[in-house]
């Protein structure tokens, strides 16, 4: 009687989490149209760069559950071990939809600033792509159906996700630099979102520097990303000092093993202003580096690892 009515209530769950998870693909479909539409028309102003980052942010973390989802449906189970796999997924697909929930509620908040802040100029302009807005890629099948894929690529994944996994407890900076268009960041991306990665590094960010940064805001959007976005913690970050939040971060981040992104850094002094802030305590976290730049890339870590991306 109680494994039916377990069964039961793993039944009714996958249900409703279909219905959770085909909403949330359709509503990255629209991000994702909408952050191509951003990047080429944006303007010049702050709030609304500050905006479609938010977005972008909300989008890299769907794109991140939707592997997880997939990745824990397609896992199987020998028969002797059937019970137990259920027991694991109904856990693990409750903590899915819980998170899709939180991406629902950070998208009417996010739409609700853009009517507070009068962001209504996103769409218009002719100004080129803004530097200070990294856009999804179109890494996964979730996005679109004729995903990029690396074909001939296949070894360089292989080779930094050896590099990501491997049992070196030291915090390792990973650079992958090579001229712009080669993807780079979608490389990246396509690390950050394996399932492997999701179940070693429980705590991960992204952020991109660009030529025009500001260190204070860079370590703010990394807080935001591990922390959430609630009032209380935008509040306290907005009245904190750069070593403030640089304290701060070090302290969040010690206990855990983490992975971060640094995608687009173009000057060394941007990655000197920032890697104070990533504590290295011994249990293996990981920093990855884009840039186009080669010293930057050879200079992050002495004993890191530094892949040059070449054309095909």
């Amino acid at each position: 009687q109680k494994l039916g009515d377990f069964l039961i209530r793993e039944i009714n769950l996958r249900l409703s989490l279909r219905e959770d998870v085909q909403w949330l693909r359709n509503e990255l479909l629209f991000i994702q149209s909408f952050l191509r539409d951003a990047e080429l028309k944006q303007c010049g102003d702050q709030r609304v760069q500050q905006w479609v980052f938010e977005i972008n942010s909300i989008a890299n973390d769907a794109v991140a559950l939707l592997e997880t989802y997939s990745f824990e449906a397609g896992r199987r189970a020998s028969h002797l071990k059937a019970y137990t796999c259920i027991c694991r997924k109904e856990k693990k697909f409750y903590s899915v939809s819980k998170e899709i929930q939180s991406l629902k509620q950070r998208i009417m908040d996010i739409s609700r600033k853009r009517d507070t802040y009068g962001i209504t100029n996103i769409n218009s302009g002719d100004q080129g792509p803004s530097n200070q807005v990294t856009t999804l890629r179109r890494t996964t099948s979730f996005v679109d159906d004729h995903d990029y894929i690396f074909v001939g690529f296949e070894d360089v994944v292989q080779t930094l996700l050896d590099q990501l996994l491997k049992p070196e407890p030291r915090r390792t900076v990973l650079s992958i630099y090579g001229m712009g268009g080669l993807g780079k960041t979608t490389l990246a991306r396509k690390l950050y979102t394996r399932p492997d990665i999701l179940n070693s590094f429980h705590t991960r960010a992204w952020i991109c520097v660009s030529q025009e940064y500001n260190t204070a805001d860079l370590l703010r959007n990394i807080i935001k990303s591990i922390q959430g976005r609630t009032k209380e913690t935008l509040d306290l970050l907005e009245r904190m000092t750069e070593g403030d939040l640089e304290i701060y971060l070090r302290d969040l981040l010690k206990e855990h093993k983490y992975l971060v992104v640094v995608d687009d850094i173009w000057q060394k002094e941007a990655w000197e202003s920032l890697k104070r802030a990533f504590p290295d305590s011994k249990n293996g976290s990981r920093v990855i580096i884009t840039t186009r730049k080669e010293d930057v890339a050879e200079k992050a870590d002495e004993r890191g690892f530094v892949h040059k991306l070449r054309f095909l």
